[in-house]
């Protein structure tokens, strides 16, 4: 399930995305909002990092 940070310009797919993991809750909301995939949960996705 995608999320985002409304001061974010990217949203996360990964729990284990650590920029995804440092949203305030008062920030967070889910689905993309349009934004782009982040870099982390991208190279998570790519294999480059661990699931």
């Amino acid at each position: 399930m995608a999320y985002h940070s409304i001061m974010s310009d990217v949203h996360h797919v990964y729990k284990k995305c650590t920029v995804g993991n440092n949203i305030e809750k008062d920030n967070l909301r889910s689905g993309t909002g349009g934004k782009r995939l982040c870099k982390t949960c991208q190279e998570i996705r790519d294999g480059k990092r661990s699931r």
